[in-house]
């Protein structure tokens, strides 16, 4: 007898829960009047400025489905750069922090394929301007890429100029 008032009290316990938390649930309402909203950071990466040794402006080209930017000579179909030292000053935006990610691609020794050398800045505050060099010893591509976050490694680029190629 004692074992089923034991377990009656806690069936009518756990129906008194299910109850309250119910009408909990359907009774609330804002105090505030305004709805919260929830927003995710945004970090973007906008190239102030590109050029080559001699001060001659690169023409850019954006990928809007990888969020790159892709920085060359000439026409859109031309989308390589010549060996030589590359000075590119970026601005962060949004509101979020973070860094870029370079991505320095050549042919491969030998012609056949390609390598890539992946570099980091230093963390670039929104608002905040940084400007690094590239040195490419062969032809080149080189893509800008703004990553969200903190980089959990040393940058790379903050030491020493990107070399690539040869």
């Amino acid at each position: 007898m004692n074992m089923l008032m034991t377990s009656v009290f806690a069936i009518l316990l756990a129906m008194t829960f299910l109850a309250s938390s119910t009408w909990a649930w359907f009774s609330t309402d804002l105090t505030t009047g305004t709805p919260s909203t929830i927003r995710t950071s945004s970090y973007q990466i906008k190239v102030l400025d590109g050029k080559d040794s001699v001060g001659n402006a690169l023409k850019e080209t954006v990928d809007q489905g990888s969020s790159l930017t892709v920085y060359h000579f000439h026409t859109e179909s031309e989308t390589t750069l010549a060996a030589g030292t590359y000075t590119f000053t970026v601005e962060a935006e949004g509101t979020g922090n973070g860094y870029c990610k370079v991505v320095v691609t050549t042919v491969a020794t030998g012609g056949s394929g390609t390598e890539e050398l992946v570099s980091f800045t230093k963390p670039i505050p929104t608002g905040a301007t940084y400007t690094f060099d590239v040195k490419l010893n062969n032809t080149a591509t080189v893509k800008i890429i703004p990553v969200w976050g903190s980089y959990s490694g040393e940058a790379s680029i903050a030491v020493a100029p990107v070399s690539a190629g040869g």
